[in-house]
């Protein structure tokens, strides 16, 4: 029972520690140093130990009686717009902390953005929120009017923890700057294969016909500046079968064969590289979630599971970069497929329209 009991206090510790806000531990931080490092003191025996544990234990009772109403304390804070350390008191109101310094220079809302640093547990003030007069007053007086927050303070934080595009892009590091690269040459070839697939003519059938029909009648130049007059591959390709129409039918289908392996050969050029973007971004994203768990353990190793805020964002992070996989696979893939499909239908018409042309030129 003694153990059990020894184990729960060393998590209220740990949890106590974590539930206050960055502005409390000036308060509190002294007692929970006490409290972690009797925990490792072996020159203390067990009641010793519980006596320094229940100081803390203590202290969570005070504070719940001072939270009902609010209360107010002295400290320190990191002005936002200077930078600069400024002492003042704090007023803590339900979720959200109020800061006035004592010049009267820097008064607004109390913000967790600063955990460690030349100043332990330091908090940036910003006065962007609220009115900074009536918080100024609510310090003073005890009393005063101030905007209703439904959301309990979680819609401050969730405004003010949003990520702009470059920062939340930064956060996949290098693997992440990797799997951009991979999308931007990607996503050029994909430019460069829709022009280029785009452009490439095929003959309709009435124009394959007539240039049959030259041939049968023997109007061999007539043909050839029918051919001529198609731009590409497909142009050359009936130009070289009616300068061989009076060839067997098997060196035309030669002919004829080798300008479409050419054209097929080019439609799908390049190709494979959207293929393999579109699969090797995933693997990369989840190699860059692995190397940011890693870290993230490595983390709770050294500091504990004291604070989840911390691992949850050490978490995030290293998801940034499953997610970026993701959105660069998925476009990728179907660009893949589209351009594929149009590239088949490309070379497959005009295989189509030289089986036409053979056909009716050598009917036998």
């Amino acid at each position: 029972e003694i153990d059990y009991v020894a184990g729960l206090l060393r998590d209220f510790v740990r949890s106590f520690s974590a539930q206050l806000h960055v502005s409390e531990k000036q308060i509190y931080a002294n007692r929970i140093d006490d409290a972690v490092g009797a925990v490792d003191d072996s020159s203390l025996n067990q009641q010793q130990l519980f006596d320094v544990q229940m100081k803390i234990v203590g202290a969570s009772v005070d504070r719940l009686n001072e939270l009902f109403g609010g209360y107010s304390f002295n400290g320190r804070a990191v002005a936002k717009t200077t930078g600069e350390v400024v002492s003042g008191k704090f007023a803590l109101l339900g979720p959200s902390v109020y800061f006035r310094s004592d010049d009267q220079a820097h008064v607004g809302i109390a913000v967790t953005e600063i955990s460690s640093g030349e100043v332990a547990n330091a908090t940036i003030v910003t006065s962007e929120v609220f009115d900074s007069q009536k918080i100024a007053s609510l310090i003073d007086t005890g009393e005063g009017s101030l905007p209703l927050d439904a959301s309990l303070g979680a819609a401050i934080e969730v405004e003010r923890h949003k990520d702009t595009f470059v920062s939340h892009i930064k956060k996949g590091g290098l693997v992440g700057n990797l799997i951009l690269g991979l999308a931007c040459a990607a996503l050029l070839i994909a430019v460069y294969k829709i022009m280029q697939v785009t452009a490439f003519r095929v003959p309709n059938g009435d124009f394959v016909l007539d240039l049959a029909e030259d041939v049968k009648r023997g109007d061999t130049e007539s043909a050839l500046q029918k051919a001529r007059s198609f731009p590409g591959i497909a142009g050359a390709m009936f130009e070289e079968a009616v300068e061989n129409a009076n060839q067997p039918r098997s060196l035309i289908e030669e002919y004829l064969s080798v300008k479409i392996i050419i054209a097929r050969r080019k439609l799908e050029s390049l190709l494979p590289f959207i293929a393999i973007t579109a699969a090797a971004a995933p693997l990369m994203g989840l190699l860059g979630t692995v190397v940011g768990m890693i870290k993230t353990f490595k983390l709770i190793t050294i500091f504990g599971t004291g604070d989840a805020r911390q691992l949850s964002d050490g978490i995030s992070e290293a998801l940034v970069t499953t997610e970026l996989g993701l959105y660069v696979a998925i476009p990728s893939l179907i660009i893949h497929g589209i351009l594929s499909r149009m590239a088949r239908g490309k070379w497959g018409q005009l295989e189509q329209d030289a089986i036409v042309f053979l056909n009716d030129v050598k009917e036998d």
